[in-house]
């Protein structure tokens, strides 16, 4: 029998919180990413990094307090374990991400 396994933490840092769902996930489904962030920051830098510590994916993004998801897409990922990080203020949150 499979059990489930599953990363649906929420990762806190004191000025930021985020989460990854669904987590792990299938190669070409989207994966929302949810932060919330406790003050206007400006600039907030999301990247996945694989286990040999390249770059699949950056962008910086413009936010400012409150709540936001932005949408991740796997297609360009494949099967394996990532790092997903979020820079905020120079502080760094990372959770793990699994495609299968």
């Amino acid at each position: 029998k499979l059990s489930s396994i599953g990363f649906n933490e929420e990762f806190n840092s004191g000025i930021a919180t985020i989460s990854l769902y669904p987590n792990p996930v299938t190669k070409n489904q989207n994966i929302s990413m949810v932060y919330s962030l406790e003050e206007s920051v400006g600039t907030v830098q999301i990247t996945i990094i694989d286990l040999f510590g390249k770059i699949m994916y950056s962008e910086n993004v413009e936010s400012t307090k409150g709540l936001h998801t932005l949408t991740l897409h796997t297609s360009d990922l494949t099967a394996g374990m990532y790092l997903t990080t979020l820079v905020v203020n120079n502080q760094k949150i990372t959770c793990k991400l699994l495609i299968y």
